[in-house]
């Protein structure tokens, strides 16, 4: 198994969108090897608020894959890794072709939070090549709300 940090290519935040409404995290879709998503982590980052608010973070699986967004980058977590097949996305448009729910998890809007998987077994999948993706996408009660997210994927 190799595993991969993805991330945007430079720091940057999410913002979720309008209250209520599903916004684009992060879309992988499998190249020549299987896709397994493993973990998350997310950190909101807003200060002064008046209410507590939170941000869920949603994780699905399309059978057409999600487009759009900006590239992401999937770096090997060992020194000298296989580059990764599949291709990430972050801010993607989400496509809601056959689209399975996997869960869901969350942070508070100025704290940490994320989601690892179990076990090996319990990790979403997709065949190499698959016409499908796996994303996280974000929606809160409050618009607006900043935050940062890393996941991890395995191939």
């Amino acid at each position: 198994m190799f595993v991969y940090t993805v991330a945007q290519g430079t720091a940057a935040n999410f913002t979720c969108a309008a209250a209520n409404t599903e916004g684009g995290v992060f879309s992988c879709k499998p190249g020549a090897r299987n896709l397994r998503w493993q973990s998350m982590s997310v950190i909101g980052k807003a200060s002064q608020l008046t209410s507590i608010s939170g941000i869920c973070i949603r994780l699905m699986m399309v059978t057409t894959a999600s487009t759009g967004g900006s590239a992401a980058v999937a770096s090997p977590k060992k020194v000298g890794g296989l580059a990764a097949t599949q291709t990430p996305l972050y801010n993607q448009t989400i496509s809601s072709t056959g689209r399975t729910n996997h869960g869901s998890f969350g942070c508070g809007a100025a704290g940490p939070g994320g989601w690892v998987c179990p076990n090996e077994d319990s990790m979403p999948e997709l065949a190499g090549s698959s016409a499908g993706s796996i994303d996280t996408i974000c929606v809160s009660g409050t618009a607006s709300l900043t935050f940062e997210a890393t996941q991890e994927t395995c191939e």
